[in-house]
């Protein structure tokens, strides 16, 4: 399936002004496709916390720190995020701004990483 390319810049859009707004309104993640997601709605839960820890200490930590409060200044602060499940796999498979993407991570890993942020936001 071929995706037009203005639909790639709308969904930067969107996601970038759902990270971007500061508060906790993410209606602008709505408007993300399921389909730009890596895997579905199940994937997020298929492995345990302890997993996604062990992923996100392997890929991760170096510039978000073990708790996810931001070690690197170019690094957002996961404890802080109000990304919704969907646009925090989106980022992890795409990157964002100077976060690289990991566009061959197993969709499995990218939901066990997405359920620990989950986990470790205040």
């Amino acid at each position: 399936m071929k995706i037009n390319p203005a639909y790639h810049i709308s969904l930067a859009v969107a996601i970038l002004m759902a990270a971007s707004c500061g508060n906790n309104n993410t209606s602008a993640d709505k408007n993300i496709d399921a389909r730009a997601v890596p895997g579905n709605a199940d994937t997020v839960y298929n492995m345990s916390t302890d997993a996604g820890r062990t992923l996100f200490e392997q890929k991760c930590k170096v510039c978000h720190s073990m708790y996810g409060n931001a070690v690197d200044s170019r690094a957002a602060n996961l404890q802080l995020t109000v990304l919704d499940s969907a646009t925090i796999a989106y980022t992890i498979k795409n990157g964002r701004k100077d976060m690289p993407g990991f566009l061959t991570m197993p969709d499995s890993e990218v939901g066990a990483i997405t359920r620990y942020v989950l986990s470790i936001r205040k």
